[in-house]
């Protein structure tokens, strides 16, 4: 039996993790015309609703660092049927809602729908992540090439079964680096949950600049090792012997 088949009356939310916003302008300066929740980790507690151009703005101020955190923290307060998880250094279609929201009626077994992003590299654009060209379902392989960004679902899919952004990793956090959407992915198809791609693109990122990667260094393969071992379990072995036999060019500079 198909899963949420009817989808006419859909609410739609972006998810915004960000940090020190003063105020709205975030909203512009992305281009997000649609329902939103705004988690901006700062050095204050508070909760501020408005209005604007008919769609309703949430943003809660919150005392405490770490991606996975906020996205967490977004997931809880959001009361959203279906979310789009989102950064402050993306500029989204204009016609986002509706964009996301047609691919979950097109695609209604999907708990989990993954889009493509663009990013601007100096003067030219290309896709974030690149080699994908028709719709496909993803599996615990092809959503290690998934980031953050792409990442749309259906809120009651995860939380009837409490699945939650692992809190230990991710960009802030007690082992930072990055893999935090990977090792979220991993557990929403260990729970049976299906993962679509789709060939859209909906937003670009504007900064390509990194919080978290600063080359490859002893301490980002000890990240890249734990983050590993948390995704695949015991499969991390053989993917660290493919990692430093077939991406070798990438490091080798730095050894």
């Amino acid at each position: 039996m198909k899963k949420n088949d009817n989808l006419s009356n859909v609410n739609f939310e972006a998810l915004v993790s960000c940090m020190n916003e003063p105020d709205f302008s975030i909203l512009d300066r992305s281009n997000l015309n649609c329902n939103c929740c705004i988690i901006n980790q700062c050095d204050k507690e508070d909760h501020i609703e408005i209005i604007r151009r008919g769609y309703h703005i949430n943003k809660y101020n919150m005392n405490e660092r770490g991606l996975s955190k906020s996205r967490n923290a977004a997931l809880d307060k959001s009361k959203a049927e279906i979310v789009l998880l989102c950064d402050d250094d993306e500029n989204f279609i204009p016609d986002l809602e509706s964009t996301i929201v047609t691919e979950y009626k097109n695609n209604p077994e999907a708990d989990i729908i993954v889009f493509d992003v663009g990013v601007k590299r100096g003067a030219k654009e290309e896709l974030l992540k690149k080699g994908w060209s028709s719709p496909k379902w993803l599996n615990k392989f092809s959503v290690l090439k998934v980031a953050s960004v792409q990442i749309s679902l259906k809120k009651a899919s995860i939380q009837k079964r409490g699945i939650r952004f692992d809190e230990a990793f991710g960009a802030g956090s007690e082992k930072g680096g990055a893999g935090e959407e990977v090792i979220f992915l991993e557990d929403c198809l260990k729970n049976k949950l299906k993962i679509r791609y789709v060939p859209i693109k909906i937003a670009t990122v504007v900064n390509e600049e990194s919080s978290w990667f600063n080359g490859f260094t002893t301490e980002y393969f000890v990240r890249r090792g734990e983050s590993t071992k948390r995704m695949l379990g015991w499969l991390s072995v053989p993917y660290a012997l493919y990692f430093a036999v077939f991406k070798y060019s990438l490091y080798s500079p730095n050894t």
